[in-house]
């Protein structure tokens, strides 16, 4: 768990999947976190809270199950453009800023 933040700095995105599984779709996995954190894209084959977050704030992409072929070349081509890749790279550690464990922590301890 140390060396990922050193890992994410040499990769394009990230990638997080699941099965095909609706109750699946409703996923926090800490890679999600780490990769928004280190200022990656994300790659996802599921809709959910994940998937709105992603499109929203544009800092990721979809793998379609039911049009795979065309949802990769679009996929391979995005990671092709530079500053397509630079803007999702700044908005998905932007994103992560709303996930910061601190703030959270705080809003909690407000709560209880």
């Amino acid at each position: 768990k140390v060396v990922l933040p050193y890992i994410y700095q040499y990769a394009d995105c990230g990638i997080s999947f699941v099965r095909p599984i609706k109750c699946l779709f409703a996923n926090s996995a800490n890679k999600y976190f780490d990769c928004l954190a280190s200022g990656k894209p994300l790659l996802i084959n599921h809709f959910g809270w994940q998937h709105d977050e992603l499109q929203k704030n544009k800092c990721g992409f979809y793998l379609d199950h039911q049009n795979l072929y065309e949802s990769y070349i679009n996929f391979a081509n995005s990671l092709n453009d530079q500053d397509l890749k630079e803007e999702m790279s700044k908005n998905a550690y932007g994103l992560s800023k709303k996930y910061n464990s601190d703030k959270l922590l705080l809003k909690l301890n407000e709560y209880l």
